[in-house]
């Protein structure tokens, strides 16, 4: 069977309208704010003004109200399918009071029609200061050929008050009152299983199975490589429903190729065109097509299917929109309470095709991955019920071992199977039992239940049993780390009480407690710092201790002021951090600019490639940086922010780290939507240490490693704290110091030496291989020394 495409729409030469009430005079029905704009952020207000304008007869102000807020913003949603490069927001802005921290600042953001931004742009308004009098500021963003609805935005962050009156939207430079309408993609006009793929089938043999893998991976290949498909002409999902039932059908390896044959010559012909190809020194990870070769596939389709590899599409793409990393614009079919068979198949390839292609760590997981799509054909065709197929779903996405990824929005029968209610106890895995760690509510403090409790009976099912049967469907890129996830699952049900069974010494407890909410539950109970009340203080012994689960960008400055001349430092990353705090807190503790971390970042042009780019620097910003001992606390909790911050802190001049291996998910998280309104993430940009070794799956090690005891928690003791005040203030020549930064340092030298030995200058090349053994033993090292020293001889 073929597939079917349709020709995209011809641009129509229809004008557009100028957005409504950029003036601010119109007043909603309540008569407070403009008509159709919106206030969002806490602690600000916002709402119509006629004493203060720049024209007309109102404007728009915006005003601090509350201490500790963050942010207050003015937006309005327009619909935005315009033809034209960028797109320019004029605007007239006045401020007053406005604190030496605050600052007020544009933004523009693009959706399509999926809900997902396709383009954004933010501006800091650095002119606009304490008591400024009306100015225009202009902000500009690229225009995007698949963008729908376009977000205005004025927004202020920190004391003060700004106004805000004649906006102007422009496009190109003209009102977009003159622009021209931009027809719709052919892959929006197809609406031929909008309703279901009407396929139903409940079993497969096994030649139908590898037909179906096969299938997946021709499908997800053309996707992300066809021009036709990219431009979005077609629309690619329905063109799977359309071939399933061809597939399905075929008896023989030659009939199965030509069915897949039909589907590529089912879209137009591509032509060969000259693609971008990174250097291969810069290549971290290239895609894996040698599957194209192979004797499944035959001759004729391979050709096919290579052909359209060396024309494949490198402009803006209809379902992966382009940016540092990617983002995946996806229909969420989120009326489908359980999807089709056809749809849930599609769960499976949109899946596997994104993680095949855009994953950074494919090579990490477990196992071969083309076997995810052997393994989960039938397991998906057979979840026929709501939670039989979310629970398959959540089987496959916690398979590639990534700490990001799982079902995060939890739809209804996920939800229940889990459970609704919440004890509010924090538990987790102390000396291979499940222990009692924290309260998540005040009524958990008197419950009966105490901290360093071991759990040994869940509402009278042995906990062993219960975490055998949860196990399967946790996440973690390591095993402590997906331990330390799966036991916010422990206790949950549906119940309104939980009876727990405890063991206390050598006594047995058996204690019930409510269930709540979540909303009701107040993670500030557990997650909060370890001394003091606030993101950093002076302990007793005259240690600085800065928690950075609290610490904003706006307490930096005082906080460096306070712990500038503290007896030793404590940086307590045992929590995810409120804010990106890395650099500023870097530039207190490193004298010098420092190489922290190298990413890998994906080439779209070459679909399943991952190209190394520019090492990032942190440090050096501060005239008088901290000249004291730095201790660093870590643990499994310490997951993607909080991990990424460690490997910058780690390098301070004098610094350790204390704890345990922290999560392994490095860096940011990308967003995938599938069938039946199923949203998870997954890393998407690989993080790796200054010598371009790993930290996915690894984490950040610490270099004295401390873990909590039963008999510690019992006591109220924090061990990790205490093992890093020990360090600090004993003799320094007796403790290990900065062993992370000796070992960066050494595969630098080390790096240099190969460089030089390379260029045949060897006793230069001798001495930098010593002076890395020096710092760091390495066996690599040591045996690049040894190989030069047998070749050259002794010097």
């Amino acid at each position: 069977m073929s597939a079917v495409w349709f020709m995209p729409v011809l641009l129509v030469a229809l004008t557009g309208a100028a957005p409504d009430n950029m003036g601010f005079e119109v007043m909603d029905d309540e008569g407070l704010m403009p008509l159709n704009w919106i206030l969002e952020g806490q602690g600000y207000s916002g709402c119509s003004d006629s004493v203060v304008v720049f024209s007309g007869d109102r404007s728009l102000r915006i005003e601090y109200m509350e201490s500790g807020s963050l942010f207050g913003s003015v937006s309005q949603y327009i619909p935005f399918a315009f033809q034209g490069d960028s797109v320019t927001m004029a605007v007239y802005l006045r401020s007053r009071d406005m604190g030496d921290k605050s600052f007020a600042g544009l933004s523009l953001d693009l959706y399509d029609t999926q809900g997902d931004a396709v383009c954004t742009e933010y501006m800091y308004l650095e002119e606009l200061q304490s008591d400024t009098d009306w100015q225009r500021f202009e902000i500009t963003m690229e225009n995007n050929i698949f963008g729908d609805t376009l977000e205005l935005g004025v927004y202020l962050m920190g004391p003060g008050t700004i106004w805000v009156d004649d906006l102007e939207l422009l496009l190109d430079g003209e009102s977009v009152s003159e622009a021209v309408e931009r027809g719709l993609p052919g892959a929006q006009l197809d609406h031929e299983f909008d309703s279901g793929s009407g396929l139903e089938f409940e079993e497969v043999d096994d030649f139908q199975i590898e037909s179906l893998v096969l299938l997946g991976k021709v499908w997800a290949f053309l996707k992300y490589h066809h021009p036709q498909i990219g431009r979005g002409d077609v629309n690619w999902d329905y063109s799977l429903m359309r071939i399933l039932p061809s597939v399905l059908e075929v008896s023989t390896e030659s009939e199965r190729q030509q069915t897949l044959l039909d589907l590529v010559n089912g879209l137009e012909p591509v032509i060969a065109v000259e693609c971008y190809m990174p250097e291969p020194e810069e290549i971290r990870l290239s895609p894996d097509l040698c599957w194209i070769d192979g004797s499944e596939v035959g001759t004729s389709l391979a050709s096919a299917l290579w052909s359209v590899y060396e024309g494949r599409y490198q402009e803006t793409h209809y379902y992966v929109r382009e940016s540092q990393y990617s983002t995946f614009s996806e229909c969420k079919y989120g009326e489908m309470d359980i999807p089709d068979t056809g749809f849930r198949l599609l769960a499976l390839y949109r899946y596997w095709g994104i993680i095949e292609y855009f994953f950074p760590y494919r090579y990490a997981i477990d196992g071969d991955w083309d076997d995810a799509l052997r393994t989960y054909v039938p397991v998906l065709i057979a979840a026929d019920t709501p939670l039989s197929y979310q629970l398959a779903l959540q089987k496959l996405i916690v398979s590639i071992g990534d700490s990001h990824a799982s079902i995060w929005n939890e739809p209804d029968a996920l939800r229940e199977f889990y459970g609704n209610l919440y004890a509010p106890l924090s538990i987790a895995r102390v000396e291979n039992q499940w222990v009692v760690t924290g309260y998540t509510h005040e009524s958990a403090v008197t419950s009966g239940i105490e901290l360093g409790d071991v759990i040994v009976f869940i509402d009278g099912q042995p906990v062993a049993d219960r975490t055998e049967e949860l196990y399967q469907y946790a996440n973690g890129s390591t095993e402590s780390s997906l331990y330390e996830l799966l036991g916010s699952k422990m206790l949950r049900g549906n119940g309104d009480t939980v009876t727990l069974t405890v063991q206390r010494g050598n006594d047995t407890q058996i204690v019930t407690i409510p269930r709540m909410e979540y909303d009701n539950m107040d993670s500030g109970l557990k997650n909060r710092p370890a001394a003091g009340d606030g993101p950093y203080t002076i302990l007793d012994d005259g240690t600085g201790y800065l928690y950075a689960g609290m610490l904003s960008r706006g307490d930096v400055e005082e906080m460096k002021e306070e712990l500038q001349h503290s007896d030793g430092l404590v940086l307590d990353l045992r929590d995810y951090p409120g804010e990106f705090v890395i650099h500023d807190v870097a530039d207190f503790i490193l004298p010098e600019e420092t190489v922290f971390t190298h990413m890998t970042f994906p080439d779209h042009s070459n679909p399943g490639t991952f190209v190394w780019e520019e090492p990032l620097h942190t440090g050096g910003g501060d005239s008088s940086a901290y000249e004291g001992k730095v201790a660093i606390l870590i643990d499994e909790g310490s997951l993607s922010l909080a991990e990424f911050t460690a490997m910058a802190w780690r390098l301070a001049p004098e610094a350790c780290v204390f704890g345990s291996p922290t999560a392994g998910a490095d860096g940011n998280i990308v967003h995938v939507s599938l069938p039946g309104g199923v949203n998870t993430f997954f890393t998407g940009l690989g993080v790796y240490n200054p010598d371009r070794s790993e930290t996915q799956r690894v984490g950040i090690i610490p270099d004295v490693e401390v873990r909590p005891t039963i008999e510690g928690l019992q006591a109220g003791r924090d061990e990790v704290l205490e093992a890093a005040l020990e360090w600090l203030h004993s003799a320094e020549s007796n403790q290990p110091v900065n062993t992370e930064a000796d070992r960066v340092k050494a595969m630098e030298l080390y790096s240099m030496a190969l460089r030089l030995e390379e260029q045949r200058d060897y006793e230069t090349a001798m001495e930098y291989y010593r002076q890395s053994l020096a710092l760091h033993e390495d066996e690599t090292v040591r045996a690049a020394y040894f190989n030069l020293l047998a070749t050259i001889g002794p010097m």
